[in-house]
């Protein structure tokens, strides 16, 4: 990775962190949200990922260190085409050890296409959610486009840094309340430690229900993943 990189992309995350602050100061939240996954083949189109991830709230009006909740997930998923995928997944969120919210169950149907460029990859994820915490049952609907690429050559070795970022937008109905509409933006760099370890830390920018009563979150990210 050269040190224009490294320079280039903190001068987008302070450019991403300074443009939060000043447009959403009074609805301001910071976050930072660790997660471990393992992956493993069951067969050579299937596969299984196990992860727990935690979110802690540092900020909100002044310094805090609150944890607000604790996701276990499972994905089941599928290969079609060696570009292509489809996948389901089981979440349980821990928010009333935590606080008064109640906990959620989450199921998700997920479709997954990428391609491959010479310097770089594209990503396009279909997510469609079904949040239950409660009456009435929550459906979200996401689409995320990633583009990701090696710091080093056209190609990713152990040891070398890639970096990635993605956009998503978000749709999410229920009966009786508003539809409400999110966007994320996110830059993260990521480090092959060996062929079945991989380590990423960046930035996710969070405009929540913009269309209603728009709420601004800035989380750091912070991902481990083991490919069994």
């Amino acid at each position: 990775m050269t040190t224009y990189s490294i320079k280039s992309f903190f001068f987008v995350l302070l450019l991403l962190a300074s443009s939060l602050i000043l447009q959403g100061q009074e609805t301001f939240m910071g976050y930072w949200e660790p997660e471990i996954g393992i992956s493993y083949k069951v067969a050579p189109l299937y596969s299984h990922k196990f992860s727990i991830e935690k979110r802690t709230l540092w900020f909100e009006d002044k310094t805090v260190f609150d944890v607000e909740q604790i996701d276990v997930s499972h994905f089941s998923n599928y290969k079609l085409l060696d570009n292509q995928s489809i996948a389901l997944g089981l979440m349980y969120r821990f928010e009333s050890l935590f606080s008064d919210e109640r906990d959620e169950f989450r199921l998700t149907e997920q479709y997954n296409l990428t391609t491959t460029h010479i310097n770089y990859r594209l990503g396009h994820r279909i997510r469609a959610e079904q949040q239950f915490s409660g009456t009435p049952i929550n459906h979200r609907f996401r689409y995320r486009l990633t583009i990701d690429f090696p710091l080093q050559g056209t190609r990713l070795d152990v040891g070398e840094m890639f970096f990635i970022s993605s956009i998503e937008n978000l749709l999410t109905v229920a009966k009786t309340q508003k539809p409400e509409y999110d966007q994320r933006y996110s830059i993260s760099l990521g480090l092959l430690l060996n062929k079945k370890l991989t380590l990423t830390n960046g930035l996710e920018y969070r405009l929540e229900n913009y269309s209603n009563q728009a709420a601004h979150s800035l989380f750091l990210l912070s991902s481990l993943n083991i490919d069994l």
